[in-house]
């Protein structure tokens, strides 16, 4: 097991691949999104403890926190963190949708069939199952579904995690 902010990183990874899983469940991914932004916001807590003692770490992680400020999307996620947890849970839209599942002409078991399925026309509509489905989204980022805006800021999260792991690890 990785240790430190690598193990950190981890933590935000499985919360994401969890908020994948349980996307149609509205709690269960509130909750795993909870999760994932206080795993997210703890990593720079984490290069401090880890690195802070190093040469030049100083420097380099205030240089790196005044950059972090001019990051529209992070500090809205450090932000929605911060009410999250201090005030009120986080505010997601959904926008609810209906799509084809399967359409299924039963058969007993053992009987053939002997029926010839009329090819169906675009105006045809499908007496099959309808799932429903979801996209998600922060209300102040209607334009970009939730998993792909948190992607974004992992993938921000984890290249500053590995400058630092680059310039500080084994010195």
């Amino acid at each position: 097991m990785a240790s430190g902010p690598k193990s950190k990183l981890d933590e935000v990874t499985y919360f994401l691949q969890r908020m994948e899983e349980c996307y149609q469940n509205d709690n269960h991914f509130q909750w795993n999104l909870s999760a994932f932004l206080c795993a997210l916001r703890s990593v720079p807590h984490y290069l401090e403890v880890e690195y802070g003692s190093h040469t030049g770490f100083k420097e380099w992680f205030k240089d790196l926190v005044e950059g972090l400020k001019e990051d529209k999307e992070l500090v809205f996620i450090k932000n929605v963190r911060d009410n999250n947890i201090h005030t009120r849970s986080v505010r997601t839209g959904a926008q609810k949708g209906a799509r084809v599942a399967n359409i299924v002409n039963p058969i007993k078991e053992g009987e053939e069939s002997h029926r010839k399925q009329k090819p169906m026309s675009a105006t045809d509509v499908p007496t099959g199952r309808c799932n429903t489905t979801y996209e998600r989204f922060f209300p102040e980022y209607p334009n970009i579904e939730i998993i792909t805006f948190c992607k974004r800021q992992f993938d921000k999260v984890k290249a500053f995690v590995d400058d630092c792991e680059d310039r500080f690890a084994g010195h």
